[in-house]
């Protein structure tokens, strides 16, 4: 009959346009895709990890704190530390941290090999910069071949190679010193070179190899020689010269 004719032909055109509309959405559905890898730092690492922190410990006293921004470990047993803070409690009620960029130890051995903006910093305002160094972990030395910088307040100096000696707070440097120390408007108003110098913190300032001092017009020359500092590190309360002693600007003095 026409009336079942047209209900017929009215079902065929509703699943044609159903069928339309399904794949259309179909059509529209995005691809599952799936989620990217972690990027890593140093694809080479076979393990790495953001922030860590390891005491070091010997009779019940922390002795230090090792802290890195992120730490990361190779096949042969090299450890990479990236933003590393050596943090170091001193027996005198102030603290070490020694920085740097990164460091390096391989295989558990006790010496990380600091480089890049490598300082260490003394909670009373002593500093010490270098670009490499070492830090033997036993001893608790700090090691610097090249070119080294240090000041507190009015001291300041530099030279080439040095050793920093936590435990009696000596900071010896090994090639070409220079000491100078200034007043509060930053005039130079002593100056002293050496071939060597060892400045044993809150004490004395030891010359030795050709050295001089600079006062003002006044040049002393010895081979050895020792100022003795205040306190606070900021004036020479005594000048001892030895061996050759003499003023270039009047006579020479007793050795």
């Amino acid at each position: 009959m026409r009336w079942q004719r047209k209900a017929r032909f009215g079902v065929a055109v509703f699943g044609i346009v159903f069928a339309i509309v399904v794949y259309a959405a179909i059509g529209d559905r995005q691809a599952t895709t799936s989620a990217a890898p972690p990027s890593r730092f140093d694809p080479k690492a076979i393990l790495e990890s953001i922030g860590s922190k390891v005491q070091q410990v010997r009779q019940a006293k922390q002795d230090y704190v090792v802290e890195a921004d992120r730490q990361l470990t190779y096949e042969d047993g090299t450890t990479r530390l990236v933003g590393v803070r050596i943090k170091i409690p001193d027996r005198e009620g102030r603290t070490i941290t020694i920085s740097g960029r990164e460091a390096q130890t391989a295989n558990e051995q006790k010496e990380l090999q600091l480089s890049g903006d490598v300082k260490l910093a003394s909670s009373d305002g002593f500093e010490v910069t270098t670009e490499g160094a070492s830090f033997d972990q036993d001893t608790g030395m700090l090691t610097a071949p090249g070119a080294v910088s240090f000041h507190k307040g009015g001291l300041s100096g530099s030279g080439v190679g040095m050793t920093y000696d936590n435990n009696n707070e000596i900071l010896s440097l090994k090639e070409m010193a220079d000491v100078q120390m200034r007043d509060a408007d930053g005039e130079v108003t002593m100056s002293f070179t050496s071939g060597a110098a060892t400045l044993v913190r809150h004490d004395r300032l030891e010359l030795s190899g050709a050295m001089d001092v600079r006062r003002g017009e006044q040049v002393l020359e010895a081979d050895h020689g020792i100022a003795r500092l205040s306190e606070n590190e900021e004036i020479v309360t005594f000048i001892e010269l030895r061996g050759n002693a003499r003023d270039r600007k009047s006579t020479r003095l007793n050795s």
